[in-house]
């Protein structure tokens, strides 16, 4: 089966990629589309092109799909000896698609020779301009007292005064329980006089 570069942005878009369009870009640069594309490049081959174009070094790969996940983890001499995943999966579109998306939040794109070559260019739509980047918000900080919002943390100068001023006040109800435990203090009573029989 092949898809289009429409059905590669929908694909792209439904499994995460926050750019649906520079993902199916580069899915047509590594598969055109075919979803059974597998490229096979033992460790062997592999040195022999390197060494004939030491310029253009070539890496042992076993890629598999339409997003070409290199599937091979372990070479024993020219055969596969350990896999990624099954693959059967990497076949399906849905599943190379999510497999693609986790190695991208891990490696960006630099596994993908379609995008490091820039052959990826060439299948981005007309007009095409990245999304603006999103900044992830900051996890919350866990609130030990459920129910009860802690006030918000002034940052900046402000937070400055704000610590500075908490300091003072900290250090004045010091001292003012210092200065009420002092107030409180009883003296002993005296001792008695001693008793004298008549």
């Amino acid at each position: 089966m092949i898809l289009s570069p429409a059905q590669l942005r929908d694909l792209a878009a439904r499994v995460g990629f926050p750019d649906p369009a520079l993902a199916a870009a580069v899915a047509m640069a590594e598969s055109y589309g075919h979803t059974d594309a597998e490229n096979i490049v033992p460790p062997s081959r592999a040195a022999a092109t390197t060494t004939a174009d030491p310029g253009h070094p070539v890496g042992p790969e076993w890629s598999v799909g339409i997003w070409q996940i290199n599937n091979c983890a372990r070479w024993q001499g020219d055969a596969c000896a350990s896999v990624r995943h099954d693959r059967a999966r990497l076949l399906d579109p849905t599943y190379n698609a999510q497999v693609a998306y986790e190695l991208w939040q891990r490696r960006g794109w630099n596994p993908w020779g379609g995008y490091t070559n820039g052959g990826y260019r060439q299948y981005l739509p007309a007009g095409y301009s990245p999304p603006a980047p999103v900044t992830p918000p900051a996890p919350a900080p866990v609130n030990p007292f459920p129910g009860v919002t802690p006030p918000a943390r002034p940052s900046g100068a402000s937070g400055v005064i704000v610590a500075a001023t908490a300091l003072v006040l900290t250090a004045a109800a010091g001292f003012a329980v210092y200065q009420g435990r002092a107030a409180r203090r009883v003296e002993p009573p005296p001792e008695p006089e001693p008793f004298v029989y008549p």
